[in-house]
């Protein structure tokens, strides 16, 4: 499993990883679901502030009232990994929550036929949160999490309308209660989804979502 990208939120978990299908062409698969993740599994991802305030040359005092909320994974076509940290800030002065980024960076050393100047951007610890945190998140993909649901939001109505537009299919094989959404071609490039438009643009993948409750 090649994961991408984790969210977290307090409604839900949300994954999206790359799988080869068995014609041999690859996909990108979007994955929600309710279930409460361990409490390692937000330890590994609250433990990313740390790197972020690293990577933004901020004051270590930087890091109180920031709440990571998402990571983000590419590769080169070497394997060799970058990732992006998606945090929100407290700013207290002005009573309100600021969501920020870090830029790209690496946390792998050049694979072998790549620039040997592309080294890691990262200490090693801070590289080790990262991949702590990948492998948390491919085990609770796995089903590696608690027997409890997390709180539900309340749909907006376009939400609920949207979710009338994908065409649904079980997929054999799949974990039960789980859904694979396929968009429609008409449909792909209205989604909010970044996901089908990266899709789009690699010859032999495409995208679809699924949802576990």
């Amino acid at each position: 499993m090649k994961m991408l990208k984790i969210t977290r939120t307090a409604d839900l978990v949300r994954f999206r990883h790359e799988v080869t299908l068995p014609i041999g062409t690859t996909e990108e698969r979007d994955v929600t679901a309710h279930d409460a993740p361990k409490k390692k599994f937000d330890a590994a991802l609250q433990a990313l502030a740390e790197v972020a305030v690293k990577i933004l040359e901020l004051p270590l005092e930087y890091g109180k009232g920031i709440t990571v909320v998402s990571l983000g994974i590419s590769r080169t076509k070497h394997g060799t990994r970058s990732a992006t940290i998606y945090f929100t800030k407290q700013i207290d002065k002005l009573e309100l929550v600021h969501a920020m980024a870090t830029p790209s960076f690496r946390i792998d050393d050049p694979a072998a036929g790549e620039d040997k100047e592309l080294k890691r951007q990262v200490l090693p610890r801070h590289a080790s949160l990262v991949e702590d945190m990948i492998t948390q998140a491919e085990q609770y993909a796995e089903g590696d999490r608690l027997q409890m649901s997390l709180p539900l939001g309340e749909k907006t109505t376009k939400e609920a309308e949207d979710d009338k537009q994908p065409q649904l299919e079980l997929r054999e094989g799949g974990r039960s209660g789980c859904e694979v959404t396929r968009w429609p071609r008409s449909r792909r490039r209205s989604s909010r989804s970044t996901t089908s438009r990266r899709a789009r643009s690699r010859p032999g993948r495409s995208v679809s979502t699924r949802s576990c409750s």
